[in-house]
């Protein structure tokens, strides 16, 4: 059974998934945890792979990657944003785990690479649309 965080940000994952519709999604591990099924249940036909294909990926291997350690997120960030078209998104969890994830959390969003950003506190979510005005927004959830 998942706990109330996991199942949250699960929920997320599917409306996200609705909204953008056919997509690859990167996610931790191989990919096929719990955040697998809830993408899947918002459109069956995106795809999700794990963060090691992802990684190794020369070209445009996902639209949209969850992040979810300090590590990651110094390791693909900017590999991710620099091949980010206008409807990539990243998603990065546990931002304000501790100060070293508010760290990172902060240099993404003031990245010339990144968009306009969301901090849902659970979570953080970057787009790339650079049509849009850069804006960082705080949004309270709880």
């Amino acid at each position: 059974a998942l706990g109330g965080r996991e199942r949250a940000l699960g929920e997320l994952y599917l409306r996200l998934s609705n909204a953008v519709g056919r997509r690859g999604w990167s996610v931790g591990g191989r990919g096929d945890d719990y955040r697998a099924a809830y993408i899947r249940a918002g459109c069956r036909a995106s795809t999700v792979v794990g963060r090691d294909a992802a990684a190794a990926g020369e070209g445009r291997v996902c639209d949209v990657l969850v992040l979810s350690s300090v590590a990651d997120c110094r390791r693909l960030f900017e590999p991710f944003a620099r091949r980010a078209d206008a409807g990539a998104l990243l998603i990065v969890e546990h931002i304000h785990r501790s100060k070293e994830f508010a760290q990172v959390w902060r240099e993404i969003q003031e990245s010339r690479l990144a968009g306009i950003s969301f901090d849902l506190y659970d979570c953080g979510l970057v787009f790339f649309d650079m049509a849009m005005h850069k804006r960082s927004y705080a949004v309270n959830l709880r």
